[in-house]
This record gives C-alpha cells, structure tokens and sequence, in this order.
C-alpha cells in the first residue's frame, strides 16, 4: 500500500466510526419525541439502538483482538482474520426487524403474507450459506447482497404504498414513516451499487474505491438526517390511516 492508498485507507476508518455514530442523532431525537411514539416507531427507535450495540460489540471485538492477549485462543481455533465473521448478526437484524416493522406497516394481506414468506426464507438461507456455504470467515456475495436489495426494496415499496395512498390526511411531508423509509432505503441505495462494483474497484483503483466509501459515509450521514425528520413528526402519525 503506497502513501495516498495509506492516507485514503486511515480516512475511511476514521470517518467510518465518525458515521456510525452519528446514529444516535436520530435516537436521541427519538428519545426527545417519545412521548408521540406509537408502536411502529417504537420499533424504529429498537431497531436502531439494536444496530448501534451491535456495532459497539464489533469496535469492542476489534480493540480487544488488537490490544490483548485475550480472544488469542479463539481467533486461532476458528481462523478469524477480521470481523467478516459478525456480519451476519447485522444481516439477521435487518431481516427480522426490518421485516417485522414494515410487516406491520403495510395494511394488504397478501402483501404482508409475501413479506413474512421472503423474510422467513432470507433467515434461513442466509443462515445456511453462513454454516455450509460461503463460510463466516468472508465477506461472501449471497448474504449482503439480499441484506442490501432487502434493505432498499422494502422502504422504497412502502414508499410507493405511501405516495398513492389518497386516504391520507397528513401532507407526505410530515408523514413521519416517509422520513424514516427514505432514510434507510437512500444508503442502502449507494451501498448497493458500492457492493456491486467495489470488489474491482478495491483491486485496481483503491483512492477511488475509498474516495466513493467516503461518499458513502456522507450519504448515510443524510439518511440518519432524514431518519430524525420521521422521529420529529411523530406527533401527527395519530392522524395517519390505520396500515400507518
């Protein structure tokens, strides 16, 4: 790795940890809202606490491994060179959570039913391919890529039942499940098309691969933003039809 790769690399992890927190904008808005939360946001707000535990377990993980002696046994027995090997957790929460709450949202039948079909399958598939399949040892391509089209199809779905929706009598603008579901379904968006050339990317242009990671970064920034806009207007989801 020359010099500009080592300044772009050391950037990318440093403004990687800076966007992960700042998650906890959208839950501290939360938090300061509570008191109009209903069920479903209720349920946001897990969701996001979850993915915030799971990532301080993560950084925990790799400041052990790094200055102590203490997961040395471990790390050995199972041939654990990075943290590729906890990336399914992320991925189970996603489906489980995610699944559960737009199960929820959406009000057809059938809708709902297909949901709980995909999201049962995706559990188990995912699950299958982390044992016997690709392994837990890699990043592997089956598992964040339906983790990456899940987390995009679903909020962008019900952003479409939202738009068409005449019942309605709040303005899309303070409908706070839009916020929220733009939010997620933005990222997940660069994360996809990231996740789709980025294997190349990575192995012959690295500046530009971490230079596009970095926009990333800044893009999910903005969807943590627009994820505390839906927790500010919680107080109107009282008005909203009953699937929301």
């Amino acid at each position: 790795m020359n010099e500009p790769e080592k300044i772009y690399n050391d950037l990318l992890l440093f403004y990687g940890r800076i966007t992960f927190l700042t998650i906890l904008i959208p839950v501290f808005v939360a938090v300061w809202k509570y008191k109009f939360l209903n069920k479903i946001l209720k349920l946001f707000l897990f969701y996001l606490i979850l993915t915030f535990v799971f990532g301080l377990i993560e950084q925990l993980f790799v400041w052990v491994a790094s200055n102590t002696k203490l997961l040395n046994n471990l790390i050995k027995a199972f041939n654990i060179g990075d943290t590729n090997f906890y990336q399914v957790v992320y991925y189970l929460k996603n489906f489980l959570v995610l699944g559960w709450i737009y199960a929820l949202l959406l009000e057809n039948y059938a809708s709902t039913i297909w949901l709980k079909r995909v999201t049962a399958f995706l559990v188990v598939s995912v699950a299958f391919n982390y044992f016997f399949g690709e392994g837990y040892n890699v990043y592997g391509v089956y598992n964040p890529t339906v983790d990456s089209i899940f987390c995009l199809v679903l909020p962008l779905f019900f952003l479409w039942f939202v738009y068409t929706d005449i019942r309605s009598k709040v303005h899309i603008n303070k409908n706070s499940y839009f916020w929220i579901s733009l939010g997620l379904a933005i990222p997940n968006l660069v994360s996809l098309i990231l996740f789709l050339v980025g294997k190349k990317l990575y192995a012959t242009n690295f500046v530009l691969f971490c230079q596009i990671s970095l926009g990333r970064d800044v893009i999910s920034v903005i969807g943590f933003v627009l994820v505390s806009v839906g927790f500010y207007y919680a107080r109107f989801t009282k008005y909203l039809p009953q699937h929301q």
